[in-house]
């Protein structure tokens, strides 16, 4: 009974270790809005890249 606590207790030890590390920044890559070349699909390209570049880094698809 005495190893299963002493088990139990390494177990929750090391969870409670590893969950204070703090975890690397993600590292997200660039996004690239594109459109094809008729009015409505290029003012919705236009439209997410506005909505998007506040939060993501972009990369215009010409």
């Amino acid at each position: 009974m005495k190893t299963f606590h002493f088990i139990t207790l390494s177990i929750v030890t090391v969870l409670l270790l590893t969950a204070c590390v703090p975890a690397a920044a993600p590292t997200a890559a660039p996004v690239k809005v594109g459109s094809k070349d008729f009015t409505e699909e290029l003012l919705l390209g236009e439209m997410y890249a506005q909505i998007l570049k506040p939060t993501v880094s972009l990369s215009s698809a010409a």
